[in-house]
């Protein structure tokens, strides 16, 4: 209000001793206004028209009747130029203003936040749910790259990941299926010479014969890793029984005993082959083995 009071009165000097505008409501009197003086406000105020060029006598008091305030400045002709301080009410319920204001700040923050927060987390988002669609091959699914630049180098990133990943198993398979071949022909030529030798024929044939498996069952693997068989229902009482039948016919010791009826949902390739090593393993390493399938129910 200081700085205005003081703005007010320099321009009433310089508009001296012309007409003086209605809209400054100045009245000019012998004396100050009544009223008790405001000590604070009246140095403030010679303070600044000092500072201003103006060595003139002001005085701010209150109104003795009515809320408000006056200033008082003493004229070169010794006249007192009555200046009217607008007087304005503080708010009523200031609290609820105040609280007002507080929400919409709240409000504003939080949203801003929010915003902020699910910008910084959608890489992550989309991170999860790309790793939660890794398929059996170990390779992701491809990512849309669309969105926020934050987004966009996520999906990109997750997409050359997807690329790099493809590439290695490719090539992982392409060896396995490479070493499975290329094993079959000196294993051929080590049979045909086995054929003409007297002594340890049978260990030799023995020992090929184990070879001719291991690359049986690699190049198996490559065919079960590129070619996913569905997921179907199988009946694992008649698989394990066929397969059983299958190692006692090719020499195994292999006999069997109770099996339930199950039913499975499973790969008929992938289960094959497992439970085709299974048997094997136990027959060739525990000298022979009985198949027994029994159904359990767990609860908890």
């Amino acid at each position: 209000v200081v700085p205005w009071v003081a703005q007010q009165m320099e321009l009433v000097v310089r508009l001296l001793p012309g007409p003086i505008p209605d809209v400054l409501r100045v009245q000019f009197s012998d004396r100050p206004a009544n009223g008790k003086v405001d000590r604070q406000e009246t140095a403030m105020l010679n303070d600044l028209l000092r500072r201003r060029g103006f060595d003139a006598l002001a005085v701010i008091s209150d109104k003795p009747d009515e809320p408000g305030q006056r200033a008082s400045m003493r004229l070169p002709d010794s006249r007192w130029a009555v200046l009217e301080i607008a007087h304005i009410d503080p708010p009523k319920r200031e609290w609820l203003v105040l609280a007002g204001w507080l929400s919409l700040i709240v409000a504003g923050a939080t949203a801003v936040s929010v915003y902020f927060t699910a910008v910084l987390i959608r890489p992550l988002e989309m991170l999860e749910a790309t790793v939660s669609k890794i398929g059996s091959d170990g390779v992701l699914a491809p990512v849309p790259e669309v969105g926020s630049a934050e987004v966009k180098a996520t999906a990109h990133a997750l997409n050359q990941l997807s690329s790099r990943l493809k590439t290695a198993m490719e090539s992982r398979m392409r060896l396995v299926a490479a070493a499975g071949h290329d094993l079959r022909t000196p294993m051929t030529r080590m049979r045909l010479r086995a054929e003409f030798l007297d002594e340890e024929r049978d260990k030799w044939l023995h020992d090929l014969d184990e070879l001719d498996r291991i690359a049986d069952s690699a190049i198996r693997l490559v065919r079960e890793e590129v070619n996913q068989d569905a997921v179907e229902p199988l009946d694992l009482e008649k698989m394990v029984r066929d397969i059983s039948a299958e190692m006692a016919t090719l020499g195994h010791s292999v006999s069997i005993g109770h099996l339930d009826k199950v039913s499975v949902r499973a790969g008929a390739l992938g289960l094959r082959r497992a439970l085709r090593n299974l048997i094997v393993n136990a027959a060739t390493h525990g000298k022979a083995c009985t198949v027994a399938l029994d159904l359990a129910c767990r609860r908890g």
